[in-house]
Formats: C-alpha cells, sequence, structure tokens
C-alpha cells in the first residue's frame, strides 16, 4: 500500500490515538488564519432573519437603522459585504453555533478558553497547539519548516498554549505585529554604535572560529538563524499587495496576515485577536461600526486571495458566545448562547463555499421577563463551538477530531 493512502496511528503525549490522512493533508495544503471575538459578538450582523420577532418582544424597541438583506443579513454593519461574498462563493456562515446544557455557563473567561482549545476541558492544549503536535508526530512538518505558527495578537494566545504536549521549538509560534515590524532583528543597544547587527554577528562568528566550545557553537547558531530568519520576514514585508485595505486595525491587521501566509506556505496556521464585543449597553452603534469595518476589511482580504490565485488560505471567524437579542434599558445586549461562524477565502479547494447552514427562532422564557433569545429550529442543522476546532483538524487530515474535541465536525461545509 502506498503511504499517500496509508492512515498513520500515533499516540500523542495526551493519550489520543490520532488518524492522521497524508492524501488529505498534502491535498488540502490548508492553511488556517483564525480570527477570535472576545467578549461575546452578537450574532445579528449575519442574522437578521427574525428580526420582526426580536423587535417585537424586545422590552425596548430596536432604532430605524436596521436593513434585511436578501439572505438575512445586516445591511449596515457589513451585510452589503457579506452578500457579496456570499454570491461569489468567498463566504459560508453557519448560524447555529449552539451552546447546549454541559456547555452553557455563559461567563466569558471559561468559554473564551474552551472555544480555543477546543474542548471541555479548559485544562488540554489549544487546538492549534493539537494540529501542530499532531502534524509534527506524522512527520507531515519537519525542524526546516519556516514560521508554522504566527500570532498577531500580543501574549500567548490560548489556541496554542501547549498543555502537556511537548513541542519542538521550531514548531513555537510566532508573534508579529500589523506593520510587520520584524520581531527577529535584534534590538537597539545603547553600548554599540550604528551597525550593531553586524558587529554582534561578526563577534559571534569569530569566536566560533576561535573554539570548540559547545556553548559559543549554540550562540553562533542562533545569531545565523535569526539572521536568516530577519531576511525571511523582511522580504515578505516588502512585497507588494496590489489590493486595497482599509486603514484600520482590522485592514491592517487582516493584510498583514494574509500577506505573511500568502508569501510562506510554511505558515500553516495564524491567529488574531480583536476585542471589544461585550455590548451590554450601546450597542447598536457601535457593534454595526465595528462589523462593518471587520467585514470591509474580511472583504478585502479574499479579493487579495483572489488577485494571488490562492485557494488554499482560509480565515475562521468565531467568539466564545452571542448575545441575548433584547434590547435592554441600557440599549445594549446581555449574554446569549448562539452565535455565528463566519469562514471566508478565495473559494478554498476543501470548503463548500456560498452556503448558509442553520436556521433559527425566537422564543422568550418568560412573558414578563427581558430574556429573548434565538435558537436553533428543530430538525436545525447545530454545533457546539467545540465542532469548529473539530473541522479545522479535519481539513489537516486528523480523522477522528472529535476523540480530542468531544464534537463532530461540520461536515455540510467540507468537500
Amino acid at each position: 500500500m502506498k503511504k499517500s493512502f496509508l492512515k498513520l496511528i500515533v499516540l500523542a503525549t495526551t493519550g489520543f490515538a490520532s488518524e492522521f490522512n497524508q492524501t488529505v493533508f498534502e491535498t488540502n495544503s490548508a492553511q488556517v488564519l483564525a480570527i477570535f471575538l472576545p467578549g461575546g459578538s452578537s450574532q445579528l450582523a449575519g442574522n437578521l432573519t427574525n428580526f420582526a420577532d426580536i423587535n417585537r418582544l424586545s422590552e425596548n424597541s430596536y432604532p430605524n437603522s436596521f436593513t434585511v438583506t436578501e439572505n438575512g443579513f445586516w445591511k449596515e454593519a457589513g451585510g452589503s459585504d457579506m452578500e457579496e461574498m456570499l454570491a461569489s462563493k468567498q463566504l459560508t456562515v453557519v448560524r447555529t453555533i449552539f451552546r447546549g446544557e454541559e456547555s452553557n455557563t455563559r461567563s466569558h473567561g471559561i468559554q473564551i478558553v474552551q472555544n480555543q482549545t477546543g474542548s471541555l476541558n479548559a485544562e488540554k492544549s489549544g487546538f492549534f497547539a493539537d494540529i501542530l503536535n499532531i502534524l509534527n508526530q506524522n512527520s507531515a512538518i519537519s525542524e526546516s519548516v519556516v514560521l508554522p505558527a504566527l500570532s498577531f495578537t500580543g501574549g500567548t494566545p490560548i489556541i496554542y498554549h501547549k498543555g502537556d504536549l511537548n513541542l519542538p521549538s521550531y514548531l513555537n509560534f510566532s508573534t508579529i505585529d500589523s506593520n510587520l515590524d520584524n520581531p527577529y532583528s535584534m534590538r537597539k543597544n545603547g553600548y554599540l554604535e550604528d551597525g550593531e547587527d553586524e558587529m554582534l554577528q561578526s563577534l559571534a562568528d569569530r569566536r566560533n572560529l576561535e573554539t570548540e566550545n559547545a556553548l559559543f557553537e549554540k550562540a553562533s547558531s542562533n545569531f545565523v538563524i535569526k539572521r536568516e530568519l530577519a531576511t525571511f520576514v523582511d522580504d515578505i514585508a516588502e512585497k507588494e499587495v496590489s489590493t486595497s485595505f482599509p486603514n484600520t486595525i482590522y485592514g491592517n491587521s487582516i493584510k498583514s496576515a494574509l500577506k505573511m501566509m500568502v508569501h510562506n506556505s510554511n505558515s500553516k496556521l495564524g491567529f488574531i485577536e480583536f476585542g471589544g464585543w461585550d455590548d451590554h449597553s450601546g450597542a447598536v452603534n457601535n457593534y454595526k461600526s465595528r462589523m462593518y469595518q471587520l467585514f470591509e476589511a474580511l472583504h478585502s482580504g479574499v479579493e487579495y486571495l483572489k488577485s494571488e490565485r490562492n485557494r488554499k488560505i482560509s480565515i475562521w471567524v468565531f467568539t466564545e458566545f452571542g448575545r441575548n437579542v433584547n434590547l435592554n434599558d441600557s440599549l445594549g445586549w446581555d449574554h446569549g448562547n448562539i452565535f455565528n461562524l463566519f469562514v471566508l477565502g478565495n473559494n478554498p479547494t476543501y470548503l463548500k463555499m456560498g452556503k448558509i447552514v442553520g436556521e433559527t427562532e425566537i422564543f422568550k422564557p418568560e412573558l414578563s421577563g427581558n430574556r429573548v433569545y434565538m435558537k436553533p429550529i428543530e430538525n436545525s442543522e447545530k454545533f457546539e463551538p467545540f465542532s469548529i476546532a473539530s473541522t479545522i483538524e479535519k481539513i489537516f487530515g486528523i480523522e477522528n477530531p472529535h476523540l480530542l474535541t468531544g464534537e463532530i465536525a461540520i461536515k455540510s461545509i467540507l468537500k
């Protein structure tokens, strides 16, 4: 049997036996940019199909700034861009990512952790770290890989937490900012004059030639690697982007992330976090403006992928939970338990694009109360948030991701 058709079974450090399909991994050649919206982004921009019932049952009436598009998007909150991308097979929306009884705590901290680990077990590794680990266990990624994991967010994103995994250092994520400032350039040294980079490198090279000391050899090697990576990042930063992006935090970050991934197929995973979505007050106008800017930037992103003829990169936008659709006395939304998954790209080869998955209805538990929720209609497709991790793992050739996440992949969007 040829190796490309062989399912390799390995025992990961967590005790999880991964079933890996090399053919799927190589055929898809997938690269994934995950965009996380902490704070619990409302689902309304992507789903106004129940707006009449929402407005009727809300304790406060919604303003007259809602236009519902043909496919039930909020026009003024990015809905026009959504419609264009849906029609051109650059967007798929899953409207029924729904937290069930076991996972429905509606607490930011635990749900952010769970959605980025892809599991109810908040102690385990992040699901991007799981993917890197399984690729490494199956020799699908090697020490020669350059910048396999990127973050455009400060700190250590939960999605990259190692947990109990013993990942080699070459699979560590690299943090790069939205200006593509080079993280591998040497910092200014106040004790050296101009040309400190070259001087430090020269000193390291010369010292290494003078001794066989292993410590000096390693130091010199690190200088060489740092110099090579600095040149690599600088070369990509200087490349032109023909597509126009908005000059916003969303536009600049998405442009930089996609630019790095387009010009480095080794960058399999990228992560961005855009905060500010806990809209308990003054929600409508602030949320509308943010969503408009986000989808304006995402539209530029998929047009950039189209100009590059890139069908390997997909963008996944999700949050920790959605919102209660009752407009409260502060004109905001309290926590809910349903949200949208937006998947974007230049019609990636491994995904079914131009689809809307899931249907919703409105219910009000107490006639006199202020809770008005969306929920999936009976017999609608619905998925726990951890299905997002399973679906992404599936496109990387991991055939039994449900054993890691506890949930099946969203098969209706997979080719």
